[in-house]
């Protein structure tokens, strides 16, 4: 008895060691392959606040982050949190956050595969595959990894997790982790709760597990979105509505009709496949699936019918989580035609072709080059509660430079009230109205063209208005310029 206890002890042990050594291995291929961001993209909403929470002196006029701290228990606070813990040393916080959560996230959606397909290389395979050459091929513009540091990559860490303990009926954990989940990211925590509560039901019954589960959830997630949700201010005149403005801005992750045909007729197959393999084989996710696309039909529903709460659900987020479910049902309809023997050879060859066509996709994206002195002269020559107003370009302004903004057609909050100044402050800016906004637009091209053609901004409140070289401001006087822009006051 002993031997066989000893035996089954190294089993595990091992199996661990080659999760862990699996997981480190694809966070530097991802590293490599999608590179690594400090300051770019939607790092403009968290990076400035991390900075904030150091030195509460910084962005006490910016518009965006102004918005943001209303609640105490916002949507980015917990984020950042750890991030504001490594002061100054913003890029090894980063690094250091970074690293962290795509470990775990790793770690997860390996030992989640191999729940349903007992065998560690092909779900390591089932990864690979969802992050390498299916990454960027969605419905709804969301992924389950990113290259930098933001809420979505913790939320998503965290989530695969509280799923590994639902499926192994440990529903006290599954909530409290989904709870976490959603104090993180809202909406990532919120959607898999709403799957998950009917899923239990069927799955479960009403039995005491589904009631710690809901409980555990409401004690932790329902707490955060319940602070969020009263933060909320009264609403105020804008001339667009809440469903116009996120269709001008945000669209991509909101309204089919923005989404990619190509991505669609792709991921549809995808989905029939991998729910065959599970309708047959697994009735957890098989009631995944079933409830994911009843939200899904809930949801175009009420898009059609321009409903704001549930547009603001943003439900096509759950497609990460079907791309993902549906490569393990695939890869199980492949292995279950084939011997034992044949798996390790069936995940040489599902990795190679995976791999092949990862290089053909090979776009890492980094830090965009910035206009160091510009930034530097910023710095050296303004005030921390000096406000400027910025082109769009500009995305890492406040974070490289400490300076409030006056307006980021980049940062946007996606809820009533700030939405609408949002937008007012956008209008006034660009002169850009919703109904301008086309399926074919590139938006933020667009937008770049119409930096500054707006007149009803109020400039009394600008202390400092940066232009690109080509652009004059009349009645503001010109007080520093480089090759590419210039200052006025």
């Amino acid at each position: 008895m002993k031997s066989k206890n000893l035996h089954i002890y190294a089993i595990h042990k091992t199996s661990s060691t080659y999760l862990v050594l699996a997981a480190l291995l694809l966070y530097f291929m991802l590293l490599f392959y999608h590179g690594f961001q400090v300051y770019g993209s939607d790092t403009i909403e968290t990076v400035p606040y991390a900075l904030w929470m150091n030195d509460n002196s910084l962005f006490l006029e910016d518009f965006h982050q102004s918005n943001l701290r209303t609640s105490t228990f916002n949507e980015r606070v917990f984020s950042v949190f750890f991030l504001h813990l490594f002061g100054e040393h913003i890029v090894w916080g980063s690094r250091i956050l970074h690293f962290i959560f795509t470990f775990v996230l790793c770690a997860g959606l390996i030992r989640f595969s191999d729940l349903f397909l007992k065998h560690f290389s092909l779900s390591v395979v089932v990864v690979f595959i969802t992050l390498f050459p299916l990454y960027n091929i969605n419905i709804g513009g969301n992924e389950l990894y990113y290259n930098m540091y933001v809420p979505s990559l913790l939320a998503k860490a965290i989530a695969i997790w509280a799923l590994i303990f639902m499926y192994k009926k440990n529903l006290l954990y599954s909530g409290l982790l989904l709870g976490i989940t959603t104090c993180f990211q809202p909406l990532v925590g919120l959607q898999l709760f709403a799957v998950s509560v009917p899923l239990l039901l069927f799955w479960e019954g009403l039995k005491k597990g589904t009631a710690y589960f809901i409980c555990a959830y409401l004690i932790t997630g329902g707490i955060c979105v319940a602070s969020i949700l009263w933060a909320q201010g009264p609403n105020i005149e804008s001339s667009a509505s809440f469903f116009d403005i996120v269709r001008f801005r945000i669209a991509h992750h909101f309204f089919p009709g923005f989404f990619p045909k190509s991505h669609i007729a792709i991921l549809i197959p995808l989905y029939l496949l991998g729910s065959l393999y599970f309708i047959k084989s697994n009735r957890f996710i098989a009631l995944f699936f079933l409830f994911s696309l009843l939200g899904l039909g809930i949801y175009l529903l009420g898009v059609s019918q321009e409903i704001d709460t549930i547009l603001s659900s943003q439900f096509m987020k759950i497609n990460i989580w079907l791309k993902y479910f549906s490569i393990i049902g695939i890869i199980g309809l492949i292995k279950r035609i084939l011997e034992r023997k044949q798996y390790d050879i069936l995940a040489i060859v599902l990795f190679s072709g995976a791999f092949i066509f990862s290089i053909i996709r090979h776009n890492p994206t980094y830090d965009a080059p910035y206009p160091s002195v510009l930034y530097d002269w910023v710095e050296l020559n303004t005030a921390h509660d000096d406000l400027f107003l910025v082109p769009p370009e500009l995305n890492d302004f406040k974070a490289r430079t400490k300076r409030s903004s006056y307006f980021d057609f980049k940062a946007m909050l996606h809820h009533k009230p700030a939405i609408y100044d949002w937008y007012n402050r956008f209008n006034s800016i660009y002169d850009m109205r919703v109904e301008d906004r086309t399926q074919e637009m590139d938006i933020f091209s667009v937008v770049k063209e119409h930096y500054l053609k707006g007149e009803k901004w109020n400039g009394s409140v600008i202390d400092y208005i940066i232009t690109r070289e080509n652009q004059d401001i009349p009645n503001r006087e010109l007080i520093f310029e480089t090759k590419q822009y210039k200052v006025y006051k």
